[in-house]
């Protein structure tokens, strides 16, 4: 069984830890509070700005582009996401 909530993005940008030489992009979610991050490989985050129609043409930190949009998040039964997109589930990426 799955659930699909939809979630405001509060920050998004490369989270990393040197010591273990990690870098991935790191998507606060919720409002009005933060109540839940998801970590994207940059491949997977690309992706999701192509599902959500974010205008990146010109160029622009991926913190400005992704705040504020609004996406569609599938977990499975234990609470791990399989599916991002855009809110009315029209386009979405398969994160497993």
């Amino acid at each position: 069984m799955t659930t699909e909530s939809v979630y405001r993005i509060n920050t998004a940008g490369a989270f990393v830890v040197g010591h273990f030489n990690i870098c991935d992009i790191r998507l606060d979610l919720g409002r009005p509070e933060t109540c839940r991050a998801i970590t994207l490989s940059p491949g997977n985050a690309m992706g999701l700005m192509r599902c959500l129609g974010v205008d990146f043409e010109d160029g622009a930190y991926m913190a400005e582009a992704l705040r504020g949009q609004n996406i569609l998040v599938v977990d499975d039964e234990d609470g791990n996401p399989l599916f991002l997109g855009d809110p009315y589930g029209n386009k979405s990426i398969d994160l497993r």
